[in-house]
């Protein structure tokens, strides 16, 4: 449900950590991510990153694992399709639990954290 990306700076900017949240079956590309936040050079976030933004491995990122306290060290792009879902599994806090909220409690909580939010409407994967 979750992927994170790193955004390449320029050297003398700290790299801007993005959590990407969005349903399964949904295609999220880099040049798709880097046109919708205007940014260049996108890359999966290295372990030592992740864990010191959001205090836990990368496997465990989820939206839960934003908090007020860590809401600056990321931004998210939230996945328009997973708002409007009336209910997603989501892992709280490792892959090892899983729980159903509906998508826009998941919006609204991350609202709550006061992270930067951008929400864009991806395609899901077709299968031919």
């Amino acid at each position: 449900m979750t992927a994170h990306r790193g955004i390449e700076t320029p050297k003398t900017q700290t790299a801007i950590l993005v959590v990407v949240v969005a349903l399964e079956d949904t295609a999220t590309s880099s040049s798709e991510i880097q046109k919708t936040l205007d940014t260049k050079d996108t890359r999966i976030a290295n372990e030592d990153a992740v864990n010191a933004a959001l205090g836990v491995k990368p496997i465990d990122v989820s939206p839960l694992a934003i908090t007020k306290d860590n809401s600056s060290a990321v931004q998210v792009l939230l996945d328009q399709r997973l708002v409007d879902a009336p209910k997603v599994a989501i892992h709280p806090s490792g892959s090892n639990t899983t729980s159903f909220v509906s998508g826009a409690d998941i919006k609204c909580y991350l609202e709550e954290t006061g992270v930067k939010i951008t929400v864009h409407t991806f395609n899901a994967v077709t299968v031919e």
